[in-house]
């Protein structure tokens, strides 16, 4: 799975927005956007990379939590690609609810939703456990405990 930190250079206080892609950009890999921070800035940076011929470049969008600097562009993301969204909060219109232990297919690997309450009370973390990442959004690392998320979380950096 290619994972790729998207930069905007808007100056709005924003939020980390990644684009998972499969390692070969193969038609049945699902372009996913994590996060799609405060503005439409994203869709640039998106733009910018090889996303597969003949591929939507953002199929999915699955947001951490509902706060402006993870979801605020939602909406221009929204317009060029018509993407599936995944959110916990459902006062998102059009989205799909992420419920703990789900298993969602991004790039060309799988994510698994962790639900957790800290930050927000519709935050998620997406585990990749093939790669060993875990995107937390802005939830601490240490609320995941001394379990297998965080001693891989920690084994990868």
């Amino acid at each position: 799975m290619k994972v790729d930190l998207l930069k905007t250079t808007s100056g709005h206080y924003s939020g980390n927005a990644y684009l998972l892609r499969g390692e070969w950009n193969r038609l049945d890999d699902v372009n996913t956007l994590i996060d799609c921070s405060s503005d439409g800035q994203i869709i640039a940076a998106v733009e910018a990379l090889a996303t597969g011929l003949g591929k939507v470049p953002v199929e999915a969008v699955i947001l951490t939590h509902s706060h402006f600097d993870h979801s605020g562009g939602l909406e221009q993301v929204r317009e060029p690609y018509r993407p599936a969204v995944y959110a916990r909060d459902t006062a998102i219109q059009g989205c799909s609810d992420l419920v703990d232990g789900q298993i969602l297919r991004a790039g060309d690997g799988w994510l698994e939703v962790i639900c957790v309450n800290e930050h927000s009370s519709d935050s998620v973390c997406l585990y990749a456990a093939h790669e060993k990442i875990i995107f937390t959004g802005d939830t601490p690392v240490r609320v995941l405990g001394a379990g297998t998320y965080q001693q891989e979380f920690i084994d990868f950096l």
